[in-house]
């Protein structure tokens, strides 16, 4: 995602507002493309326009927008914040049955930041460091900004079991962080469960979102999850050192925290990984 800075309409030409890194540049000449929040796209019902300038929302809909279901206009950038420090890590709590709807995008991402699967973001509906045996199960995250379940750095032994996780800004679950760490250290984020969930309709506003990125992590269990349409292809995530989609997956133990290859899926429903 890039912000535009200026527009010449005679000569067809765009200048962006942040740098086009050279090791993509060449690769995504050519490509197609497509622009949002635009004025002059705002021509079907359903669609909206934000005037950043003025602070105002145009909506375009069939029906009186003060009647009938909600629109909703998401705040806070992180609903859910569990962190304790590193010399007083937060004590094990435990969400059953929690639905979390309608959290705001980042700064980052409406800046112009742009990253291979969304690591580049700092922010998530649930965020959650320097804490202990953290469970979440059976619970709901829609509306995303980004992603919804982030457990980083300081994070131990949490779980994310039999929940849904649908209409994502970006991807569904973040589990540690993407930096380069000493391999001989005590493991920064581990032992964590991600099992059983469905992880559907991803990267609306980012699309490098992907249903699990982990990233230097250890003795974690990732398995079971369904995982479907997202904009980003699993396969070409996977590729990269610390950035693996896990989807549906045979029940294993991770060791490796910097995992290259694409690991084997088992889809049991059309149009899944």
């Amino acid at each position: 995602m890039h912000m535009m800075r200026k527009v010449d309409a005679s000569a067809h030409t765009v200048w962006l507002a942040s740098t086009y890194a050279s090791r993509w540049a060449n690769s995504a000449s050519g490509a197609r493309y497509y622009i949002e929040n635009a004025l002059e796209h705002l021509d079907a019902n359903d669609e909206f326009y934000v005037d950043h300038a003025t602070g105002f929302v145009f909506l375009q809909s069939a029906t009186d927008p003060s009647k009938g279901e909600a629109v909703n206009l998401a705040a806070p950038q992180e609903l859910l914040i569990l962190a304790g420090t590193p010399t007083a890590p937060l004590p094990a709590h435990s969400y059953t049955n929690v639905k979390f709807a309608h959290n705001s995008v980042e700064d980052r991402v409406t800046g112009g930041t742009s990253g291979q699967s969304g690591d580049f973001m700092q922010k998530s509906m649930v965020h959650i460091t320097h804490a202990k045996g953290i469970t979440f199960d059976q619970c709901s995250f829609r509306g995303t900004g980004g992603y919804a379940w982030w457990a980083e750095e300081g994070a131990y032994n949490c779980k994310l079991t039999r929940s849904t996780l649908t209409d994502l800004g970006g991807g569904a679950v973040r589990v540690g962080r993407g930096h380069a760490v000493d391999a001989t250290a005590v493991p920064e984020c581990e032992g964590h469960l991600i099992a059983n969930n469905i992880m559907s309709d991803g990267g609306h506003v980012c699309q490098e979102g992907c249903g699990v990125l982990a990233q230097n992590i250890g003795n974690s269990t990732i398995t079971h999850n369904e995982v479907s349409s997202h904009c980003l292809d699993p396969s070409s995530a996977a590729r990269f050192a610390r950035a693996v989609i896990f989807a549906c997956i045979p029940p294993r133990v991770l060791r490796s925290s910097a995992a290259t290859d694409v690991l084997p899926t088992s889809a049991h429903e059309p149009d899944t990984i």
